[in-house]
């Protein structure tokens, strides 16, 4: 039996260590919303949307378990759609933790950074503890025994930094490509330079730069790969999807009882 690319069991073993880590996954809130009662009519239609993203999302989870080869197409997809359930659920909650209506209208790349800043700075603090810490530039040097990460025995810190890794790669590669840098070009090099001397990567990086990989950049991890293995994949990014978006619609529900 042939075994799969190590691509995909790279990323294979990265989204399923996400989805045992995010099991059961609360987050506490330390700050009281600013929000007032008679303004969060004003988040009705995001909260739509995040019931008719959550309800897309299960519906193709129902079909790749009848029909595997449904997968090839809606793996490409769940990214994309996991990224903006979150979205909706983070800007709510932005909104009645801010008090400020253009958090229901904030930029994708922004919100990520303000949720990075609120757990860097212990006002959200998820019930894993892995989930809160904020990297810098040091993670582009860290380094692995060749392969170590595909060992049964690997351990959840190795596999969590070497995502964080993979993400901070993904992030700096958007940003190059979003700025059009020729690395050619001492200018440019410059600007990278900075950039990375500036940069932090979380969790919420995670679902934006796969969002970004699979919209925009081409997952070439998942070109030619048979459904069987397709489907499994699906199934672990699904189980993550559905275990952060408990964790944030939990979230959502206590800050508004507290209104």
């Amino acid at each position: 039996m042939k075994l799969p690319r190590v691509d995909y069991l790279t990323h294979y073993t990265y989204v399923t260590r996400l989805e045992k880590l995010s099991q059961a996954l609360t987050v506490a809130c330390s700050v009281t919303p600013k929000l007032a009662k008679c303004e969060l009519a004003r988040a009705a239609a995001k909260s739509k949307l995040v019931d008719l993203t959550w309800q897309s999302i299960k519906d193709e989870q129902q079909i790749v378990d009848a029909d595997e080869e449904y997968s090839t197409a809606s793996v490409l997809w769940l990214p994309v759609k996991t990224y903006y359930l979150l979205y909706h659920i983070l800007s709510i909650i932005d909104f009645m933790i801010s008090g400020e209506p253009q958090s229901l209208t904030i930029q994708h790349g922004e919100i990520t950074d303000v949720f990075t800043r609120r757990v860097q700075s212990q006002e959200l603090i998820l019930s894993e503890p892995r989930f809160n810490a904020v990297f810098d530039r040091r993670i582009f040097t860290f380094k692995e025994k060749s392969g170590a990460h595909l060992s049964t025995t690997a351990s959840d810190e190795l596999i969590y930094t070497l995502v964080m890794k993979k993400i901070a790669l993904y992030k700096l590669e958007n940003k190059r490509l979003a700025r059009h840098w020729n690395l050619k070009r001492a200018k440019d090099r410059e600007k990278q330079v900075a950039y990375v001397a500036n940069m932090s990567v979380s969790i919420f990086d995670f679902f934006y730069l796969m969002r970004i990989k699979s919209n925009y950049r081409g997952f070439n991890f998942i070109a030619d790969i048979p459904a069987s293995d397709t489907a499994k994949y699906f199934r672990a990014y699904f189980q993550t999807a559905a275990n952060f978006y408990s964790c944030f619609w939990t979230l959502k529900r206590d800050l508004e009882a507290q209104l």
